[in-house]
């Protein structure tokens, strides 16, 4: 992890994720600049994955890891419509629990793949 961080909240859906849901966390964290807020939303799941995000939670502190437990499975558009609720920064982003960033994905992808409202320059954060 870095001591840097970016005005992104990460939005990472969860449903019975329990062997995906580390290495997505994971790719998150060891970017090369950290997000200001990564926010677990479960989407009811059955399978220990709720306690795994706890866990994670607890593992990762400096990463400003959020979870929300949603008491009925809606699918993963009521669960990243709930992460966009409980978002705190100007800057969203999207992962699935079964995917991974690469560890330079901000300079990759840069604004064509986080949602906003605000302009915002990169090369504040990135340098």
């Amino acid at each position: 992890m870095t001591d840097k961080n970016i005005p992104i909240s990460v939005i990472i859906p969860c449903f019975r994720s329990t062997d995906t849901i580390e290495r997505a966390v994971l790719s998150v964290v060891n970017q090369t600049v950290l997000p200001s807020q990564i926010i677990l939303i479960d989407d009811a799941s059955n399978d220990g994955s709720i306690e795994k995000l706890f866990a994670l939670q607890k593992e990762y502190p400096l990463a400003n890891i959020s979870v929300e437990v949603m008491p009925v499975n809606g699918g993963p558009g009521l669960a990243r419509n709930r992460g966009w609720e409980l978002a705190t920064e100007p800057w969203l982003a999207f992962l699935d629990a079964d995917d991974a960033w690469h560890p330079k994905s901000y300079r990759f992808h840069g604004i064509g793949s986080i949602v906003t409202h605000k302009r915002f320059y990169w090369d504040t954060y990135l340098n």
